[in-house]
């Protein structure tokens, strides 16, 4: 195939990156491919001074330079910059336009047709017109907008998607970004790989590195606004000892600089050939991104650079790191946390061969193989020959439209569902939303008005408790039928719009999704619909809900002078929480040596329920960030969950993942999600948790005061049942029990 790659970045023998690695294996692989730069426009001329936009200058005045056999570069000149043409991208892309990319292509190409374009920058948009190919793919590996501070890219980007056959992303947060621009284009997800052959053979020690003492901490990179400074100063401040190596170049430079660390080595920018002698002569390798909007859909070339290589591996944790599982990957959420994976990470052991090992099914040619297949199966199933030469469109599968509305509200459980389906169904799915945030109250004028006409007569799934009563075809998920059993714990207006909405959604919908068995048996009696209209399927919870580590629990601790033993409730302070028998019970055991912990915020579709008179002992910890809640579950000594109403339950699952001890009340879903009951004196005893009557404050005590008494053995036991229940609910399992309810209803 002839193939040309629009990308974001030159070819440079100091930076690069995935289209580079790509380019070359598909040219060894037989085809013929051009690698397009961005264009040097006349405002680089300014700059004239820096080296490497003089080499990129002299080098666009040239013709295309062959790499070598079957790639050629290409680094083109534009007369109109990018800050000024995207201003007017209606009319055209002027950047594009008015650049020679054109004729520079016809001197190597003539009349050959071009088969693919693979598009990495959505700056080149208007290419496709300029070069008219058979295909063409959007390859996005950022999430542009906020890398470039630049909206007018998401402009680009639905051009692009538009126009695009198929999308190609190097991480889940990017792919799941693109097909909220363009749902239902045919999707491949194919992370940034490594050059095994070049990282995973022993290379000599570099003579930079001679001088700089062991253990060697390494980073090799840009060093610009994504790059955490604070966080490696705080490493280098609290491991005086070991040695901190930055390979690279970047705005953020002269702040590690000014930092005057004895232990921080700055070697600038090295020649890529040479990397993986910095690297297998170090200890640890570090990815320490900042907390930026731009990191989280980052899919980093160097993390399995430094795997191949055979370091271990610490990172900042993104949406797209807590998504991989490899073996040589420790991440953290704060600063305390990183210094405490590193110091795992210097004490090893060290399996080196093992993570180079695990870092072969990332080799860049296994990735081209994807890739190229992905294309050869999306152009023979898009389009097809007829005997006249008209390429005409395959009928697709009828699309399923996702109700995102929840996109834009505040984290609960019923937000936290929706996410984790979206995360794990988006490339199946046709995302709905509005256009920008609204209330909740022109949020429902939205669902039942416009939602309706924009998905048509296909099928649409509502994942948060309602959806639009005008739309027939459509799978709906109830979380609960709380409204309708218990309308005095909720406000007036909410409780009349709920109690009139669910049944009459729940009559009109052709299938109904809830989460427990008691959740099921509450509406088919409120709402007077057949046992078969109903479908079970449990929630899941999230990966990172894991026992935190006891350097990462003890600093967690000092930092919000958490001192003493706690015992911890989690969630939303609403009346059906009954958080006022728990201040009962715990003013009635009267506990020197354990405080009482409540984290959550008021629900404000609630009636008012003041918490003034806290007993001793008892403290708000207020709202949790989802980084801090695994280490707050898992530094306390029990977690009580006093709740009359729950359609699932997440926090007492989430709570046993972490290894925290649960007293939960019996009440509703509970036991199902649950499981059964813990027995101390057991030794056989498989159950995780100790239940309790939430009417009856006086069990609530007694309960209470059996989990604190546990010896040792007990509780580990405990600890242990609760971490095995809670692998029971993952998010794959749910996704694919969803995914057959849908495609039944697409098949019929």
């Amino acid at each position: 195939m002839n193939i040309i790659f629009a990308s974001h970045s030159p070819f440079d023998e100091y930076f690069v990156v995935g289209s580079h690695h790509l380019a070359r294996e598909l040219a060894h692989a037989g085809h013929t491919v051009w690698h397009i730069g961005p264009p040097i426009t006349l405002g680089h001329l300014l700059k004239v001074s820096n080296r490497n936009y003089q080499k990129r200058l002299w080098e666009g005045l040239k013709h295309p330079q062959t790499v070598e056999p079957g790639l050629i570069s290409l680094d083109p000149l534009s007369v109109v910059p990018w800050q000024v043409a995207k201003y007017f991208l209606r009319y055209g892309n002027l950047f594009i336009l008015s650049s020679n990319i054109a004729s520079a292509l016809r001197s190597t190409i003539c009349d050959e047709a071009i088969d693919v374009l693979l598009v990495d920058n959505p700056r080149f948009v208007g290419l496709e017109k300029l070069l008219k190919p058979r295909s063409m793919f959007y390859r996005p590996t950022d999430l542009y907008a906020e890398l470039k501070s630049d909206s007018k890219l998401l402009v680009a980007e639905r051009k692009l998607l538009s126009q695009s056959l198929g999308v190609i992303a190097t991480s889940k947060p990017v792919l799941l970004h693109s097909l909220t621009l363009k749902p239902g284009l045919p999707s491949l997800l194919l992370e940034n790989g490594v050059d095994y052959p070049l990282f995973s053979q022993p290379a000599a020690e570099p003579p930079e590195l001679k001088a700089i003492a062991h253990p060697r901490i390494v980073y090799m990179g840009a060093v610009d606004f994504r790059f955490d400074c604070a966080a490696l100063r705080y490493m280098a401040e609290k491991l005086p000892q070991a040695q901190f190596v930055i390979l690279g170049q970047g705005t953020r430079l002269k702040e590690i600089e000014a930092m005057e660390k004895p232990n921080i080595h700055i070697l600038g920018p090295m020649p890529y050939q040479s990397m993986p002698g910095f690297l297998q002569h170090s200890e640890v390798g570090l990815l320490p991104f900042c907390d930026n909007a731009a990191n989280s859909g980052r899919s980093p070339m160097k993390l399995y650079e430094y795997g191949a290589a055979g370091l271990p591996v610490v990172a900042r944790r993104t949406p797209e790191m807590g998504r991989r599982k490899e073996i040589f990957i420790d991440l953290f959420s704060s600063h305390e946390e990183a210094v405490e994976c590193l110091k795992r990470a210097i004490k090893g052991p060290t399996d080196r061969k093992a993570n180079a090992e695990s870092c072969r099914a990332h080799s860049w040619d296994i990735k081209a193989a994807n890739l190229v297949k992905f294309i050869h199966d999306v152009t023979r199933e898009e389009s097809m020959q007829l005997p006249e030469g008209v390429p005409v469109r395959r009928q697709e599968f009828p699309p399923v439209f996702f109700n995102a509305r929840f996109l834009d509200q505040e984290m609960t459980g019923v937000q936290r569902y929706a996410h984790g389906m979206l995360a794990a169904l988006g490339p199946r799915l046709r995302t709905l939303r509005p256009k920008t945030a609204l209330s909740p109250v022109r949020g429902h004028l939205w669902e039942q008005v416009i939602l309706p006409s924009q998905s048509g007569r296909s099928l649409l799934w509502s994942p948060g408790n309602t959806g639009p009563l005008s739309k027939e075809n459509q799978v709906v998920t109830v979380h609960d039928a709380s409204t309708l059993d218990h309308p005095e714990w909720f406000s007036g207006k909410f409780a009349i719009w709920y109690r009139f909405l669910i049944p009459r959604l729940a009559r009109k919908a052709r299938k109904i999704i809830t989460v427990s068995e008691f959740s099921k048996e509450r509406l088919i009696a409120n709402c007077s619909i057949a046992e078969s209209k109903v479908v079970v399927i449990h929630n899941a919870i999230d990966a990172r809900f894991q026992p935190a580590s006891p350097e990462v629990i003890a600093a967690f601790r000092e930092r919000h002078q958490l001192l003493r033993p706690y015992c911890l409730y989690v969630g939303s302070l609403e009346p059906r929480k009954n958080l006022s028998a728990l201040l009962k019970a715990w003013r009635e055991l009267s506990l020197t040596d354990f405080d009482l912990v409540l984290a959550g915020t008021a629900g404000h579709v609630f009636r008012e329920k003041g918490f003034t008179d806290f007993p001793i002992g008892a403290r708000l910890f207020g709202r949790v960030t989802d980084d801090e809640l695994p280490t707050l579950l898992s530094a306390a000594t029990t977690f009580i969950f006093p709740s009359l109403y729950e359609g699932f339950g997440f926090p007492p699952l989430e709570a046993m993942a972490c290894g925290c001890r649960v007293v939960c009340s019996n009440a509703t879903s509970l036991p199902e999600v649950c499981g059964p009951a813990f027995d101390p004196k057991d030794p056989a005893s498989t159950g995780a948790v100790v239940y309790f009557d939430p009417n009856d404050q006086e069990q609530l005590v007694a309960q209470l005061q059996v989990v604190l008494a546990m010896n040792t053995e007990a509780a580990n036991r405990m600890k242990l049942n609760g971490i095995n229940r809670a692998a029971h609910f993952s998010w794959d399992r749910c996704a694919s029990q969803t995914w057959a309810v849908l495609k039944e209803l697409l098949q019929s």
